[in-house]
């Protein structure tokens, strides 16, 4: 997703990855590095490790896009807590950090259940 991302802004985009996990950072820049193509390290992109979900609702008309790719689906299935992100305070959250006209993504490997 980033990647993919990276390659469709501009050199002049800034781009907040949100990782829970500290140690999926560190094997995304030690033996996975080759797969992440150096990403990571692009001047573009800044990595908060932090719950996505207290980053968005902590911001306000901040992104022109956000794209979710935290779970396999619109259910929080990897993590319980990320039912949050998809009830209608989780989107209304997301809205509330998009700028005008922003997109909010969320990437599915199937639909929702419910």
């Amino acid at each position: 997703t980033l990647r993919a991302a990276l390659a469709a802004l501009d050199g002049d985009a800034a781009v907040t990855v949100a990782e829970l996990v500290p140690a999926v950072v560190s094997w995304a820049r030690g033996p996975m590095s080759t797969i992440f193509g150096g990403c990571l390290d692009d001047p573009r992109v800044t990595i908060r490790e932090a719950d996505v979900g207290q980053l968005i609702r902590a911001q306000k008309a901040a992104w022109d896009a956000i794209l979710l790719d935290v779970d396999n689906g619109p259910e929080g299935i990897v993590y319980k807590g990320n039912d949050s992100l998809y009830d209608a305070a989780g989107l209304a959250a997301a809205r509330a950090a998009l700028k005008p006209g922003g997109v909010l993504a969320v990437w599915s490997q199937g639909p929702d259940s419910g």
